[in-house]
């Protein structure tokens, strides 16, 4: 399959320059990273999340609605949930995720989707869908609150709404290796730098509760989750390189040093030695998972 553009797209839903993790990924890189976090996710926040939100409800039937879908990686998983009975509309402001979202669904053979680009108020009815979901999308909006509260207008009485956000801040304030690895410290520190220049908030997981509260919704459950990976045959090495790769072009268009393309090209080799001869593990972004239930 030919590789995505490796650049950053201007996200009208926020009206500025913005890099979403979205960004990161082209088609040479899916296999590797589904294998880490699970079929269909390229980052953490994957399948066990969802999952772990979602059960004991009642999906089966259900509608869904899927808020800055990307691929449409989760709106698949959705559509998994509610069954051939269902439906789930995927909405994304950038017109190359919605079509890559609707070629992955077609090869998946998933028919029980729909993905439309654009503003998710023009497609959603007020109380119109049973549940609202969305991942790394608030963490790229200036007012999530409003945001959130906005979009859960089109959630029925008794409805669901979840959110799954990246706290990226969690590395540099706590242990993100074992033993401590100065080459990954350097990686996670640089990440967070593009990524807060970009506009995101580093701190958008556990400030979910916040989130919800200031979106007048009933109080989240929320749960944290985080892959640990260590070992010469984890994909972890790689995926960081590549990663890292991909936003050297926003890093220079904000001036931040630390990679070039030179070093690059040998960080997957260096960190997977690093961290072999030491017996270490490294700790990936963490993902808080938040879900409430509307009142009926």
């Amino acid at each position: 399959m030919a590789e995505h553009p490796r650049q950053f797209h201007y996200n009208r839903s926020i009206g500025r320059t913005a890099m979403t993790h979205q960004d990161e990924y082209y088609d040479n890189m899916i296999t590797m990273l589904e294998l880490i976090w699970g079929e269909g996710y390229m980052a953490p926040g994957g399948p066990g999340n969802v999952a772990k939100m979602l059960s004991g409800l009642d999906t089966k039937g259900k509608r869904v609605l899927d808020i800055g879908c990307g691929s449409g990686d989760v709106t698949r998983l959705a559509a998994s949930l509610v069954g051939p009975s269902g439906s789930v509309l995927g909405v994304d402001m950038n017109a190359e995720s919605v079509a890559a979202a609707r070629a992955r669904a077609a090869q998946s053979g998933v028919g029980n989707v729909t993905f439309e680009t654009g503003e998710a108020a023009s497609f959603a009815e007020p109380r119109s869908f049973d549940a609202l979901v969305a991942r790394f999308f608030l963490m790229h909006q200036p007012s999530p609150g409003e945001t959130l509260a906005a979009a859960a207008r089109a959630v029925r009485p008794g409805g669901v709404v979840m959110m799954l956000e990246s706290h990226m801040a969690g590395l540099l304030d706590t242990q993100h290796s074992y033993p401590h690895s100065e080459m990954y410290d350097a990686i996670v520190r640089w990440k967070c730098r593009v990524v807060s220049a970009a506009g995101a908030d580093l701190e958008a997981g556990l400030a979910l509760y916040r989130t919800f509260r200031a979106a007048e919704l009933p109080e989240p459950e929320l749960r944290m989750e985080a892959p640990v990976e260590g070992g010469a045959d984890s994909l972890i090495f790689r995926y960081m390189a590549e990663s890292i790769r991909s936003m050297l072009p926003m890093a220079e268009s904000h001036q931040i040093a630390g990679f070039d393309a030179d070093e690059v090209a040998g960080l997957e080799d260096n960190l997977r030695d690093d961290v072999v001869a030491n017996e270490g593990v490294l700790v990936c972004w963490p993902v808080v998972s938040a879900y409430c239930r509307l009142a009926r």
